[in-house]
């Protein structure tokens, strides 16, 4: 320890304040201010004085290792106990602040208490449901894909204890920095009145009052307890697990611009746009790149390099917009086709379907059409393009669920084509490319009409 740190607890063994010692010592109190400050260092003659006041060795106030002896290094203890520990003398600090406050400081404490709360909670609340709302605005399309909804379920929890601990953190320290750093009690039985000693020039003081002891300013060169830092530990964990998600898309990000440049390098033989397409992609790799590069580092504690970043990720910028919009020019260059992508047709049997039959559709538009020669099955005739798909999901209950997958392979090698052509079409019918024809029973259908009519009902009503 040094000997800015040894002498207060020196001083408060002997249940002396700040301005008795001074006294004592025939110097003023700011001196020994100062002294435990660390601010200055008394002489040889004012260590030997307090050494016969304090009732100490010279070895016992000066600073560890003055005398050129090794100073043996505490081992660390990072037990749960430690955590324990410092939260209970956290408490016992918090107990004592408040007891020695006068009603109305304690009504006023209270008061700052509710509303930095308030406004931590307020502000996670905030940022929780924009980042929820931003990530469902992202991954909406996908929704019908079970491991995207199952991947918003576990990003919404992520995102609800992260902002939940740094909220609670935050809370914790604003507390600490508006009270606990300026109250530390001080009991001398010496005292026949509360006093309140003056702090260094540049810090304010607060006041209170209890009997027989005084409020004086913590050291400076305090330190945060340590269950402070197991909680900002558990905060910077989830911090660094959302950083680990989003290095985790931007390096797919980076891989898929990667794949793309490639596949615009092997094209550039049939028209120049693949060349542009080749530069932007470069770009949108070298931005990807800057991101899991600092995603990376501050996941694993590294150093950051800002300069050498911020030049890659500028030329990347550079790169990707002037041969982004060369591209966009290239394209809008291109024929407009007016051709149509064909379509094909299949039939899909539903069997053992009963009266409680319903078809949710998330593709197109829904056609019942009556079979009597049909018992407890449903036919589906599906017309889509060719590069679709229709998946049938049995979501019970009777209700049965319709899903359009895009086949990307298809999609690539007909857009791939056109470019090498020179033109262009368009490549997505929206929900009218897809037509389904519902054959039912008739008393299914009675039974889908009936439901129909309550629900129109009950939305009437």
């Amino acid at each position: 320890m040094r000997f800015c740190d040894k002498l207060p607890n020196l001083r408060k063994e002997k249940n002396l304040s700040q301005e008795q010692l001074a006294d004592r010592l025939d110097v003023s109190r700011q001196a020994v201010s100062k002294w435990e400050s660390g601010a200055s260092y008394p002489d040889m003659d004012k260590f030997l004085q307090m050494c016969k006041i304090l009732d100490c060795t010279l070895n016992d106030i000066m600073d560890d290792g003055a005398f050129g002896e090794e100073v043996p290094q505490p081992k660390k203890n990072t037990g749960i106990e430690v955590y324990v520990k410092s939260f209970l003398e956290y408490i016992t600090r918090v107990y004592n602040m408040w007891c020695s406050f006068n009603f109305k400081t304690k009504l006023k404490c209270l008061f700052e208490i509710l509303f930095m709360a308030a406004v931590c909670s307020l502000t996670a609340f905030l940022i929780y449901r924009g980042l929820d709302d931003l990530t469902l605005a992202v991954l909406d399309p996908l929704y019908h894909i079970k491991a995207v909804r199952f991947l918003l379920y576990f990003l919404e929890k992520i995102y609800l204890i992260t902002l939940t601990a740094l909220a609670v953190l935050s809370w914790f320290h604003l507390f600490k920095i508006r009270y606990l750093d300026y109250y530390v009690t001080v009991t001398d039985p010496s005292a026949q009145k509360s006093e309140t000693e003056e702090p260094l020039d540049d810090v304010k003081l607060y006041e209170g009052s209890v009997k027989n002891a005084k409020i004086i300013i913590r050291d400076p060169k305090h330190s945060s307890p340590v269950f402070f830092n197991f909680l900002g530990k558990i905060a910077l964990f989830f911090i660094k697990m959302f950083v680990a998600m989003i290095l985790a898309l931007t390096a797919f990000a980076f891989l898929a611009a990667a794949v793309a440049a490639g596949i615009s390098a092997f094209n550039m033989v049939y028209s120049s746009v693949f060349f542009w397409m080749f530069a932007t992609c470069v770009g949108a790799s070298g931005i990807c790149f800057c991101f899991i590069w600092l995603c990376y580092n501050f996941i694993f504690s590294l150093p950051q390099k800002f300069k050498a970043l911020l030049i890659v990720f500028s030329a990347a910028l550079a790169l990707t917009g002037i041969c982004g919009g060369l591209t966009t020019a290239k394209l809008f260059s291109f024929a407009r086709s007016e051709a149509v992508i064909p379509s094909v047709s299949e039939e899909i049997v539903l069997e053992n379907t009963d009266e409680n039959f319903e078809l949710i559709s998330y593709s197109g538009p829904v056609s019942y059409i009556v079979d009597k020669n049909l018992n407890n099955k449903v036919v589906l005739d599906v017309s889509r393009p060719e590069y679709e798909s229709l998946d049938v999901e049995d979501i019970g209950g009777g209700r049965y669920a319709v899903y359009t997958n895009e086949d990307a392979l298809k999609i690539y090698h007909l857009v791939l084509e056109d470019l090498r052509n020179g033109s262009l079409r368009s490549y997505y019918g929206g929900t009218e490319s897809v037509k389904i024809n519902v054959k039912v029973s008739e008393e299914t259908y009675r039974a889908i009409m009936e439901a129909h009519s309550e629900d129109n009902e009950d939305e009437n009503y």
